[in-house]
C-alpha cells in the first residue's frame, strides 16, 4: 500500500513571486458588514502573498469598527504585513503617492470610484469586491475586474466568502464536533454560561445531547419570531431549544422582539410542538427574566429558552453560531458565516439582502424539492407561524438533504476560490496556465487508467475521476493530487458524495479507497507469473512525471529529494543477506494479511494444493522455519510455515516458499515500517 502522505501529496506550489505593495480601499456605510468584508479580503491577500505589504485605507469611523470587531487587526502582531492608514489623518499627496506605488489595488464593499480616482497613472491590476447581490451590473469598466458577491452561473457570479476555518468546523465528525461544542459552552462568559447550563454545568457533553441551539441577528423584529418558529419545529424531538437573540435597546427593539416571542400564536405553536415552558433571559441577571408555562400538565417538560443581549461580541457570535444548526442572518457577513458553518440560514427581507437571497434560491434551492419548500414557507412569509413551523418540520425530517445542498454551496459558490484564480491570472499567469494544463492532463491520466478495468476498480476510478473534475472546476487555482481525492473518498466511506452530481448515487466503499492507493496488482498472474507492474504503478509514475514536467522548480526541493531519500533507505534494505530478522519480518507481514489475501500471496490452490481453498477459520502459525534447519539461515533456499485452524478435524497445511519470496515479504514489512517512521 502507498501512503497518501508520502506519494499522493507533493508540495509543488512554491512561494509566490509577487512582492506588492497592495493597497485596499475599505469603503464603509452602515453597520459592521462592510468593514468585516474589508478585513477578510486583507487577511486573504496577506496570507496569499506573505512578502507583500498590505495597506488598508479607511476612515476614522471604519477604524473604530475594526477595533470593536477585531482589535488585533490593527496591532500588526498577528498580521505584521497589514498596515491600516487613516485617510482622514493622511495628506492627499501621501495617499496618492501610496496608490501610485501599488502593484495591486482593491476596493471593497461599496463602489466609491477609488480605482479610477487614485490610479490614473498606475496600470496595476485593480479589483472591486462589492456587497453581495448589489453589484450584479458592473460599476467599473474593463480592465478593472468586478468580482462582487453574486451567486449564479458564470464568471460574473463568483459566489460569497466561505471561511475555511468555519467550513472545516462544519465537516468535523460527530464526536469531534460534540467535543468542540462542549469546549465552546464551557468557555462562554460566566453570566451566559450560568444561564445556559444552569445546574448541568458539570458536563457540557451530556447537556449537548439534550439541547439544541440557534442564533439570530436581524433588523426587523418579526424576523426573530420567524427564525424562532423554524428552529422550534426543526429541533429534534425531546430536546430543549436554546435561542440566542442579538437585539439592541435602540428604539426599544429588544422589547419589541421579546414581546413578539410572547405572542399567543407563537406560544400555541410551541405547545403544539411539544414544548412545556417558554423562558426568557436577559443580561440583567442569571435568573430568568420571565417564565411562561405552556403545558400545565407537564410544567417541567421540554423548554424553549431565549437568551437576549444588546450585542454579542464577534467572537461570541461565532461561537454561538458554531453551536447552531439554524441561524437567523441579516447581512452579508452573517450569511457568509452561516453558510461556512453549514448552518441553515434563515434570512430576512432587508433591502440589501433581497437580491443575493433570490440569487441563492434560484441557483441552489429552486430545483430541490426540500429546499424550495423550506425557503418558500419562510422567505416573504412575514406572519404565518404555521408556514414557518412547516418549514422547520421539513428541515428536521430531511436534514441530510439540506446538509448536502449547504455542502454543495460551500464548494461551488466560494468567492475566495474565484479571487484566488483571478489573482493568479493577473499576477502569476504562467504558473496558473501550468496548473490548468497539469489538471487537464491529470484528469486525462485517470480516464486512460480507468479504461478496461474490471467492474470494482472501474467504479473506484470513476469516483476518483469525477472528484478530480469537480475540484478542477471549483478550485481551479489548486493543482490536483491523488491525496486530496483519496481524502474525499475516505471521509465518505459508507455513503455517497452527494454534492457531486455525477456520483451522487454511488456509495463509496473502503475497497474503493484501497483500489486507488494500492500499488499491488489484484491479478495473481501479474504478481506471481508474468511479474508485470500493476495499472496503479503505471498511473503513479505518470502523475509524478506530470508533476515534474509542470512544476520542475518546486518539485526539485520537495518530492524528488524525499523520493531519493526513501529510495536510498530502501536500497540499503535490499542489499543485506537473509537473516533471522528477515524471518521475523516476513512472519509479521504475512500475519497482518487477511486469510484470503495471504492465500493469494502464496498462490494457494494455484501453484500448490490445487483446487483447495482456505476459509476464514484458517490462520498463520506465526513462525517461519528454514527448510534445511541444520544449515545457516542464509544458505537455505526454501522456508516453511504452517496454516491451520483451531480444530483437529480440519486439514493442516505446510507451505513452502522460496528464499526470494521470503526476502520479498521481509522487504515489504521493512518498507511498511520505514514509511511509517519516515512519515513521523
Amino acid at each position: 500500500m502507498i501512503r497518501a502522505e508520502e506519494v499522493f501529496k507533493p508540495d509543488f506550489k512554491g512561494k509566490p513571486d509577487f512582492k506588492g505593495p497592495i493597497v485596499l480601499h475599505m469603503i464603509d456605510q452602515n453597520g459592521y458588514g462592510d468593514v468585516s468584508l474589508g478585513i477578510k479580503i486583507a487577511k486573504f491577500l496577506s496570507k496569499k502573498y506573505p512578502d507583500a505589504p498590505v495597506y488598508v485605507l479607511a476612515r476614522s469611523d471604519s477604524i473604530k469598527k475594526i477595533i470593536e470587531i477585531e482589535p488585533d487587526f490593527l496591532e500588526q502582531v498577528t498580521h505584521p504585513k497589514i498596515k491600516t492608514v487613516n485617510t482622514q489623518m493622511t495628506s492627499h499627496y501621501s495617499l496618492r503617492e501610496l496608490c501610485e506605488s501599488a502593484q495591486l489595488a482593491v476596493e471593497t464593499a461599496i463602489y466609491d470610484d477609488s480605482l479610477n480616482k487614485y490610479y490614473k497613472k498606475n496600470t496595476c491590476p485593480k479589483i472591486f469586491i462589492g456587497e453581495y447581490g448589489l453589484y450584479e451590473k458592473k460599476d467599473y469598466q474593463d480592465p478593472i475586474i468586478n468580482l462582487s458577491g453574486n451567486v449564479g452561473v458564470g464568471e460574473d457570479y463568483p459566489g460569497i466568502l466561505i471561511e475555511p476555518n468555519l467550513k472545516e468546523f462544519s465537516h468535523l465528525n460527530p464526536a469531534a464536533k460534540l467535543e468542540a461544542r462542549a469546549k465552546i459552552l464551557n468557555g462562554l462568559d460566566p453570566m451566559l454560561k450560568k444561564q445556559v447550563l444552569g445546574s448541568e454545568s458539570d458536563d457540557a457533553s451530556v447537556f449537548l445531547k439534550k439541547n439544541s441551539f440557534a442564533f439570530s441577528y436581524y433588523n426587523f423584529p418579526y424576523s426573530y419570531k420567524r427564525a424562532a418558529t423554524v428552529f422550534a419545529a426543526s429541533n429534534e424531538e425531546g430536546k430543549h431549544a436554546n435561542y440566542f437573540v442579538s437585539a439592541s435597546d435602540k428604539n426599544d427593539k429588544d422589547q419589541v422582539v421579546l414581546e413578539a416571542l410572547e405572542d399567543k400564536d407563537f406560544q400555541d405553536k410551541l405547545k403544539q410542538l411539544g414544548y412545556s415552558k417558554l423562558v426568557f433571559y436577559t443580561e440583567d441577571s442569571d435568573k430568568p427574566h420571565k417564565e411562561i408555562i405552556l403545558d400545565k400538565t407537564n410544567a417541567e417538560g421540554r423548554e424553549f429558552r431565549v437568551f437576549q443581549r444588546n450585542r454579542f461580541t464577534h467572537d461570541t457570535t461565532l461561537d454561538l453560531m458554531r453551536l447552531s444548526d439554524v441561524c437567523g442572518v441579516a447581512g452579508d457577513q452573517s450569511l457568509t458565516e452561516a453558510f461556512s458553518l453549514g448552518a441553515y440560514p434563515v434570512p430576512e427581507e432587508w433591502h440589501c439582502q433581497i437580491k443575493i437571497i433570490n440569487q441563492i434560491a434560484n441557483t441552489y434551492y429552486a430545483n430541490n424539492g426540500v429546499m424550495s419548500h423550506i425557503h418558500g414557507n419562510t422567505w416573504e412569509s412575514k406572519s404565518s407561524v404555521n408556514e414557518w413551523a412547516y418549514a422547520g418540520e421539513i428541515l428536521r425530517k430531511f436534514r441530510p438533504t439540506v446538509d448536502n445542498v449547504l455542502t454543495k454551496f460551500q464548494n461551488e459558490a466560494n468567492l475566495y476560490n474565484a479571487l484566488d484564480y483571478r489573482l493568479n491570472m493577473e499576477l502569476e499567469k504562467p504558473k496558473q496556465e501550468e496548473i490548468d494544463k497539469y489538471n487537464k492532463a491529470f484528469i486525462e491520466a485517470l480516464e486512460v487508467n480507468q479504461r478496461s478495468l474490471k467492474t470494482d476498480k472501474d467504479k473506484a476510478f470513476h469516483i476518483a475521476t469525477e472528484i478530480a473534475r469537480y475540484y478542477a472546476k471549483y478550485e481551479p487555482s489548486e493543482p490536483l493530487t491523488l491525496g486530496k481525492i483519496l481524502d474525499t473518498m475516505s471521509t465518505h466511506v459508507g455513503q455517497s458524495i452527494s454534492h457531486i452530481d455525477k456520483i451522487a448515487n454511488v456509495v463509496v466503499q473502503q475497497k474503493d479507497c484501497d483500489f486507488i492507493k494500492s500499488e499491488r496488482s489484484t491479478s495473481f498472474i501479474k504478481r506471481n507469473i508474468t511479474h508485470t507492474s500493476s495499472r496503479n504503478t503505471e498511473l503513479f509514475s505518470k502523475l509524478q512525471s506530470l508533476q515534474r514536467h509542470h512544476f520542475p522548480s518546486s518539485m526539485e526541493g520537495n518530492t524528488q529529494d524525499k523520493s531519493n531519500s526513501f529510495k536510498d533507505k530502501f536500497s540499503e534494505m535490499r542489499q543485506s543477506e537473509v537473516t533471522e530478522g528477515d524471518l521475523d519480518l516476513a512472519v509479521k507481514y504475512l500475519a497482518g494479511l487477511s486469510i484470503q489475501t495471504l492465500s493469494e500471496e502464496i498462490g494457494f490452490g494455484h501453484t500448490h494444493n490445487f483446487g483447495k481453498s482456505l476459509h476464514d477459520g484458517y490462520h498463520l502459525v506465526e513462525k517461519i522455519t528454514p527448510y534445511e534447519p541444520d544449515k545457516p539461515v542464509n544458505e537455505n533456499k526454501k522456508f516453511t510455515f504452517i496454516i491451520e485452524t483451531n480444530y483437529h478435524s480440519d486439514e493442516k497445511y505446510q507451505i513452502t516458499i522460496s528464499k526470494e519470496q521470503l526476502r520479498e515479504f521481509s522487504e515489504r514489512q521493512q518498507m511498511k515500517e520505514a514509511q511509517s517512521a519516515y512519515n513521523c
